[in-house]
């Protein structure tokens, strides 16, 4: 298996976005192996802000990988806690 380098990321990060709505978790993922200290949304918002001068960046909607499950977090451990 070959390792990512921030070059390669960046590639699968303009590619990522142009396909379609995805939250910034989902999109940090993708640099997930590349450091330690970032959660996956900041990794995420960090890819994302590279490409908003070029206005590649991903329409607003339901994330195309987890249909925005991210945002029912707080929701869920409310529900577990009752």
């Amino acid at each position: 298996m070959t390792a990512f380098n921030a070059n390669d990321v960046i590639d699968l990060g303009r590619d990522i976005l142009q396909a379609g709505p995805i939250c910034d978790e989902c999109l940090g993922r993708v640099a997930s192996k590349l450091g330690r200290g970032l959660t996956n949304a900041a990794r995420g918002a960090q890819i994302r802000s590279l490409f908003e001068a070029d206005d590649i960046h991903s329409k607003p909607g339901t994330c195309w990988v987890c249909g925005n499950l991210f945002d029912r977090i707080d929701e869920w451990v409310r529900q577990a806690v009752d």
